[in-house]
């Protein structure tokens, strides 16, 4: 279950990465969420939503938490093998790429953020009760 604090941790830091979008004219945090949403979407209709919980995370704020964190991991991790293209969600790769080309905008647009608070959220506690 989400609570306000962990909503609104994750509203912070998908506001803060909005300077991906003014970049140059392509919007890099819209399009991961776009592609987070329609992730979210599928998985919840495959599973048909049995495991989440009347007050579990909404599938925009799943896929702003997965767009944060994808950027968030890159940051302090090796960026996964080619190898691994066929079986990871694309938007990681685009994490890592964003980190690679822009690091220095995404962690100037961080400063201040509390990182340890976000990687203490878990994906499983947000949806289910």
């Amino acid at each position: 279950m989400i609570d306000n604090k962990q909503k609104t941790l994750i509203n912070d830091c998908y506001c803060r990465l909005g300077t991906l979008n003014n970049i140059n004219w392509t919007p890099y945090r819209d399009n991961m969420f776009k592609a987070e949403r329609k992730g979210e979407r599928e998985h919840r209709n495959w599973c048909d939503g049995r495991n989440y919980s009347r007050k579990a995370i909404t599938v925009n704020d799943s896929a702003r938490y997965f767009a944060c964190k994808h950027i968030l991991d890159a940051l302090v991790k090796e960026p996964p093998d080619l190898k691994s293209y066929l079986h990871l969600k694309k938007s990681i790769f685009m994490g890592h790429a964003l980190v690679a080309n822009y690091r220095d905008e995404i962690e100037k647009a961080l400063n201040g953020f509390d990182l340890d608070a976000f990687n203490d959220l878990d994906y499983v506690d947000l949806v289910q009760s």
